[in-house]
């Protein structure tokens, strides 16, 4: 073999090896996207993980908008479950350009305190109620008939069907998302549609709640969790047919819950954000009774 036919071979040599270096690599990229596109970017994926991140989820934030009538409502909510059980909320309230109002609330699992940061009704600011909080204290929570924060938010107390966004026990997880998943809703995933929403690729699935199902799916996951509202509510007393109709807003990259819409109230919506972010809370160390707070307010 003479000089040039060694040269030859050697250059392919060199390039042959450095192009095996890469095959790897190619190999894996080849087979990562044929995963994703077949089997995990699927919307049967999408819903199946997002029912199972909602039973994990440590903390969130919940935004919630509504209007109407020149009226508009703004609430953001932060809470946390598992280890430690509070809830943040800050609503504003709007009506016209005269009467603005802004309450934040903090709930635990035995008080809520609540506080007017604004409040200016027929352009009159009630300064003697503001930042003043209140405290409301709940040492029996199953038998209290006030609102109360914490639960209220966990547990969509008032707030219409959804997906209970909490950290239940490891051991509970597994029967509570088979009810889910096989009781609790409805969902045809060939109606399944797209959009970006809050700025993510987002499938959007079109679910039917079971009423029933879904009642007792709330009160087992509220005993999983150690809320007792619910120890006397019966769910056996809710339709045992289809209801109301939600529509489910999950993220195509991380398979977890961003929204929620009615489908015959464009004026309501439901944003989620920051999951199992660390919440920092301070509990208010100088407090009145909502009494005190009430009889700051002008006479009438």
């Amino acid at each position: 073999m003479n000089k040039k036919q060694l040269s030859m071979k050697n250059i392919f040599k060199s390039r042959y090896s450095r192009l095996l270096i890469f095959v790897p690599f190619i190999v894996f990229g080849g087979a990562y996207a044929l995963w994703h596109n077949l089997y995990y970017n699927t919307p049967n994926r999408a819903w199946h993980d997002m029912l199972a991140h909602s039973l994990s989820t440590r903390s969130i934030t919940i935004k919630t908008d509504q209007t109407g009538n020149d009226n508009t409502s703004v609430q953001t909510v932060r809470y946390t479950t598992g280890d430690q059980n509070q809830a943040t909320a800050t609503t504003e309230l709007k009506q016209g350009s005269e009467n603005q109002i802004v309450v934040e609330v903090i709930g635990t699992r035995d008080a809520d305190y609540a506080r007017y940061t604004t409040l200016k009704v027929n352009n009159v600011s009630n300064d003697k109620v503001i930042d003043k909080w209140a405290k409301s204290d709940h040492p029996n929570q199953a038998q209290t008939t006030d609102r109360q924060l914490l639960p209220d938010v966990v547990l969509r107390l008032g707030n219409g069907y959804g997906v209970p966004l909490v950290d239940v026990p490891v051991d509970r997880r597994g029967a509570l998302y088979e009810q889910l998943k096989n009781n609790a809703f409805r969902t045809d995933f060939k109606q399944t549609g797209s959009e970006t929403f809050a700025n993510q690729a987002a499938f959007v699935f079109k679910t039917q709640v079971a009423p029933r199902q879904y009642g007792q799916y709330l009160k087992d996951m509220a005993d999983a969790t150690g809320f007792t509202q619910l120890k006397s509510y019966k769910p056996e007393a809710e339709s045992a047919t289809s209801g109301t109709t939600i529509e489910l807003i999950v993220s195509k990259s991380s398979h977890k819950l961003i929204g929620l819409r009615y489908p015959d109230r464009a004026t309501y919506s439901e944003t989620y954000s920051e999951y199992n972010q660390d919440v920092a809370i301070t509990i208010p160390e100088k407090t009145i009774s909502f009494a005190e707070l009430q009889s700051l307010f002008p006479a009438q």
